[in-house]
C-alpha cells in the first residue's frame, strides 16, 4: 500500500504508455496494475492511450498541450478536479504550498542559471501570462542588465533542480517580493496532467470503482488486458 509519502515523493510526475506487445515506453514506466492483472488503457480504434499522473493537482488540472505543447484526447477535459464544488485533493499535504526564496536561493540561482555577467543583479520574478487553468504560461526573471522569459513548466522543473523538489512544486503559483526575499505560493505537486493521485484516492474512499476513476481522469478510454496478463 502506498503512503502519502509515496504519493508525494515516488510519483510526482509520471507518463505511461503500453505498446501492443506489452513492452513499456519509456522503460521507467509501468502499465496499469489492477488486482494483480496487467491492464492497459485503450482509446477506441487508435490504440493504447498515453496517460499521465501526478501527486496532487491542487484542484485544477493542466493538460498535455499546456504543459508540453502536445495536443491529445485530454486537451478537452475540464480543468476542475472536483465533485459538487469540492476539490478532490483538498486533504493532500501539498494542496497548497509556500516557498521563500531568500539570499542563499537567489545566490545559487545567479551562480548556475541567471549569471550576473549577462543579467546583472536579480530584481524580480513576474508572471506574464497564464493558461485558462491558471497555470503559469510565461514568467519573466528580470535583472539590472537584462531579463529572461521562461515557460512556466520549464521554470518549475529548472527551479526544482536548483532549489530542490520541494521548492516550486507546480506551475500553478503566484510570486511576490518581500523585504529581502520572494514568496512563491501555489497549489498542487507535479505537472498536473492526467490523474491526480490524491484525487483518485478520495474517489476510491467515496466508493468509486477503479473503472469509473480511470474514466473520470482519462475520458473515452477503456481497459484492455495485455497478452502477458492473460
Amino acid at each position: 500500500m502506498q503512503t502519502n509519502e509515496d504519493f508525494e515523493t515516488g510519483a510526482r510526475d509520471r507518463w505511461v504508455g503500453v505498446g501492443l506487445d506489452s513492452r513499456i515506453e519509456p522503460a521507467s514506466s509501468h502499465p496499469v496494475i489492477v488486482d494483480g492483472r496487467e491492464l492497459a488503457l485503450w482509446r477506441g480504434e487508435s490504440g493504447p492511450a498515453p496517460v499521465w499522473y501526478h501527486a496532487c493537482c491542487g484542484g485544477t488540472l493542466s493538460s498535455p498541450q499546456q504543459a508540453w505543447g502536445k495536443k491529445t484526447y485530454l486537451s478537452g477535459k475540464s480543468f476542475l478536479d472536483s465533485i459538487d464544488g469540492e476539490d478532490l485533493c483538498r486533504q493532500a499535504p501539498n494542496y497548497r504550498w509556500q516557498f521563500y526564496a531568500g539570499g542563499p536561493e537567489i545566490e545559487k540561482l545567479q551562480n548556475v542559471f541567471f549569471p550576473r555577467s549577462q543579467f546583472g543583479e536579480l530584481l524580480s520574478f513576474g508572471v506574464k501570462s497564464r493558461y485558462p487553468s491558471g497555470h503559469v504560461r510565461d514568467i519573466m526573471v528580470r535583472g539590472t542588465q537584462g531579463e529572461l522569459v521562461l515557460d512556466g513548466e520549464y521554470f518549475r522543473l529548472k527551479m526544482q533542480k536548483i532549489w530542490g523538489v520541494n521548492s516550486i512544486k507546480s506551475a500553478h503559483f503566484t510570486v511576490r517580493p518581500l523585504k529581502d526575499q520572494f514568496l512563491f505560493e501555489g497549489r498542487g505537486f507535479g505537472h498536473g496532467v492526467g490523474m491526480c493521485q490524491h484525487g483518485a484516492l478520495t474517489l476510491g474512499k467515496m466508493g468509486w470503482k477503479y473503472e469509473d476513476i480511470l474514466e473520470f481522469y482519462f475520458p473515452g478510454t477503456h481497459l484492455w488486458r495485455t497478452a502477458e496478463g492473460d
